[in-house]
Order: C-alpha cells, then sequence, then structure tokens
C-alpha cells in the first residue's frame, strides 16, 4: 500500500511541477518580469516588455488575457512606436502614456489573422510606455487623457 502511495504522490509532484514550469515560462530560462500600476484606482499586474524580442511578441500566440492584467511596453526615449495585431487572439485596448500620464488610446483593436493586411498603430504624440489591456478596460474603468498612472516595478 506504501508503495502506491509513493507512486501517487510523485505523479502528483510530477504533475504539479509541470504545471508551474508552463505557467511560469521557465522552459526559457527565465520567468516573465511582472509589476504593478494603479490608474484612477484600478489595480493591474503587468508583465513589462523592455526587449525587441519581447516588444515584437506582446500578447501574440496568448489565447486570453484576465480582466485586471496587461502588458506593459517600456521605451528608453519618446517615440512614436508602430504597434500591430499580429498573432493575436483577442481584441485589446492600447493606452498610449507619456511618462505617468495617460495622453490616448484606442480602444477594441481587433485581432487579424492575414498578415499581409496587419494595420499598424501609432501614438498621437510621443510616448514612452504603452499599457495593453483586455478590450473594454478603457470603457469600463471611464479612461480618460491626462489620467495618472502610478507605477510599482518589481524586480
Amino acid at each position: 500500500m506504501k508503495k502506491y502511495n509513493f507512486i501517487f504522490l510523485s505523479f502528483l509532484f510530477f504533475i504539479g511541477f509541470f504545471f508551474l514550469l508552463i505557467q511560469n515560462k521557465f522552459f526559457d530560462g527565465e520567468k516573465p518580469s511582472r509589476s504593478f500600476l494603479t490608474i484612477e484606482g484600478t489595480f493591474l499586474s503587468v508583465q513589462i516588455a523592455d526587449e525587441p524580442k519581447e516588444m515584437e511578441l506582446g500578447l501574440g500566440k496568448r489565447s486570453m488575457l484576465a480582466e485586471n492584467e496587461g502588458m506593459l511596453f517600456l521605451f528608453d526615449t519618446y517615440s512614436y512606436p508602430l504597434f500591430w495585431m499580429k498573432d493575436m487572439q483577442f481584441p485589446i485596448d492600447i493606452i498610449w502614456i507619456r511618462d505617468d500620464m495617460i495622453v490616448g488610446f484606442l480602444e477594441n483593436v481587433p485581432a487579424f489573422s492575414n498578415e499581409n493586411e496587419l494595420p499598424r498603430y501609432t501614438p498621437p504624440l510621443p510616448i514612452n510606455r504603452v499599457l495593453e489591456v483586455r478590450a473594454g478596460f478603457v470603457k469600463k474603468h471611464h479612461l480618460a487623457s491626462q489620467m495618472k498612472v502610478f507605477y510599482n516595478f518589481v524586480d
């Protein structure tokens, strides 16, 4: 009987460990950087994209995004970065941020499957941060230009 308990517990441990590997994306050797931000009292957990490879992929190939979850793109200088919806599975809201101030946004940007017809999106003025969230977030939380964004970056 003890032998079967050991095998069963070992199996559960293996399944749990495998789930953690998938969930935390340890396959490539590192856990995604996560931080937090607040906009008008709304708390968000965000994955940081500050490397070219992360920025290019963005939220592409993901099947979903939780309600108060997003991806925050950090740029070294103010610019007009180009965004697309390559490999996206769901629509999003794109929020353009300059330092700690929302300067504009696009709502319900649709996912596109035809790579030859990918629309490109740019901010209304030079920015250094972009927040991608689930479609409907801007409307649900009544976001507007000039709202402040408060960051809590975690290493």
